[in-house]
């Protein structure tokens, strides 16, 4: 049985889930984007400027994810636009390999301001940009206390004082 539109135009139309398909916008649906015109139309070129070297970041102005990460959804999915965008334009990442900003800003999506490093160096980046612990002393040449694995600085002072508490309830 040949289904036809139900406007009364006779064009032949599909049947989903039993029923013909209809049409809100005309036979001929409005073409979605491409992914280049929605990504490109939520960055700001003239965002921060992050050192004299790196130069200008991109800020994303679109949504962002719990941690302050750009995000972009595409075929139904939220994506890291950073990572998205070096996927789209430079290929797949290595497995065990993350895309880290070299400007420190979580929503710049520059490609000159982002690198592929092991999960490993980008913690430990990460961990050495931070200049206090999460208590507020200051974490300075002095103070950090690197865990016989590397990768993490601990504050002396918090754990001095980690120490002491523990000998208190164990006494």
């Amino acid at each position: 049985m040949k289904v036809t539109c139900a406007c009364g135009c006779g064009k032949p139309v599909t049947v989903f889930r039993g029923r013909p398909r209809t049409y809100r916008h005309g036979h001929n649906p409005i073409p979605f984007p491409s992914w280049e015109k929605r990504f490109w139309a939520k960055v700001n070129k003239n965002g921060p400027i992050a050192t004299a070297r790196l130069g200008r970041c991109w800020q994303w102005t679109g949504g962002t994810k719990g941690k302050g990460y750009a995000e972009f959804h595409f075929e139904g999915r939220g994506h890291s636009a950073h990572r998205f965008l070096w996927i789209a334009t430079r290929g797949p990442i290595p497995k065990g390999m993350d895309v880290h900003h070299k400007c420190n800003n979580r929503r710049c999506v520059r490609l000159s301001h982002l690198e592929v490093l092991t999960h490993a160096k980008n913690v430990r980046i990460g961990s050495l940009r931070r200049t206090t612990c999460t208590k507020g002393h200051p974490l300075v040449a002095a103070t950090p206390y690197l865990r016989s694995r590397g990768l993490r600085r601990f504050c002396r002072k918090c754990k001095t004082d980690r120490n002491r508490e523990w000998r208190k309830r164990a006494a």
